[in-house]
């Protein structure tokens, strides 16, 4: 499972020592989670080690050869979406460019969207 999460400012990165350190290294959780999880951090405007918009980065190609594994194959990998409004957008038409389908509870496909923000 990949987590990755993108912010403006490092200090903004909420959940990071909980993703890098606290769940691999839980006593009850540990064992299952730290050889499945990968946490990819990012930050836009901070100077960090994975730079960039989430949608540059899986685009470009920078995100997989950061992790060491191959793009986003719709054969195999499922994804979920949450976000603003525009980075949803974006990430919805990265992955329908790349042959995927949108799901919903009704109708699974082989990605889903998480409406956390309100939109006016």
């Amino acid at each position: 499972m990949i987590v990755t999460h993108t912010v403006r400012r490092t200090v903004d990165l909420a959940y990071r020592h909980l993703l890098e350190h606290g769940l691999p290294n839980d006593e009850d959780l540990g064992e299952l989670v730290a050889p499945k999880l990968i946490y990819y951090p990012s930050v836009t405007r901070d100077a960090f080690k994975h730079q960039g918009r989430i949608t540059d980065l899986i685009a470009s190609g920078q995100l997989f050869a950061d992790i060491d594994l191959p793009a986003f194959d719709k054969a195999r990998d499922r994804v979920m979406l949450c976000g603003g409004p525009s980075v949803l957008a974006d990430l919805k038409q990265l992955l329908l460019d790349r042959g995927y389908e949108e799901g919903s509870i009704a109708s699974p496909g082989d990605f889903v969207l998480e409406r956390a923000f309100v939109e006016t």
